[in-house]
């Protein structure tokens, strides 16, 4: 059963988000992973709830992306920018939809980003979190996490994934986002697979400056 569900899997959106996973995808700081996930955000809100929970920005900017969200047909979260709220309280709503249950097949949650959620180097808080999420996907929620790179790339000169083993271990795909700016101030985005269950094709996104 999960090998033919691997085969065929019901793609959120093709050879990057698969419904019903925990997708992480890290990258080096103004590497392009908010405005490109805004903008899928808004490609996929015509088949599933899609909210989108950023805790990584500024008040001026916020405004716009509560505009794009309104105008793309998904939510956007901003929990640091309410008085009183915090991405503590977006882990306790998602805690207490685990504990009461249901039916999420048709919810996508993007968290913008893990680091704000969850102390990425502390086992067991990533453990406490990952148990919540993996509680959430069992009842068919399709979780998107994005994350930091270091500062400093591996040998090969790869980006490296700030953060312990075990969220790599605990997440169906690990997806890089490697981007070059060009001098007009757009960005080629491309997707690097690290760590996938299901056939993934690298995918290269154009974003211009006023996206």
């Amino acid at each position: 059963h999960q090998v033919s569900k691997l085969a065929n899997p019901t793609w959120v959106y093709r050879n990057l988000i698969i419904r019903g996973h925990i997708l992480v995808v890290p990258a080096p700081p103004n590497g392009g992973k908010t405005t490109l996930f805004l903008w899928i955000a808004g490609q996929i809100s015509d088949l599933y709830k899609v909210f989108y929970v950023n805790a990584d920005v500024s008040g001026s900017d916020a405004k716009k992306m509560a505009e794009q969200a309104k105008k793309n047909g998904f939510t956007m979260m901003l929990p640091d920018l309410v008085t009183g709220l915090s991405m503590a309280h977006v882990l306790g709503h998602l805690e207490e939809m685990n504990r009461q249950g249901g039916d999420f097949s048709d919810m996508v949650f993007i968290i913008d980003t893990l680091k704000k959620m969850t102390d990425v180097i502390n086992k067991s808080s990533v453990k406490r979190l990952f148990q919540t999420l993996r509680g959430l996907t069992g009842k068919g929620m399709t979780i998107v996490l994005l994350a930091h790179t270091n500062k400093y790339k591996d040998d090969e000169g790869k980006h490296i994934f700030e953060g312990t083993g075990d969220v790599r271990a605990d997440v169906d795909e690990m997806i890089y986002l490697e981007s070059q700016k060009h001098s007009d101030k757009s960005m080629t985005i491309s997707t690097v697979p690290d760590k996938v269950r299901g056939d993934f094709q690298p995918l290269t996104f154009e974003v211009t400056e006023n996206q």
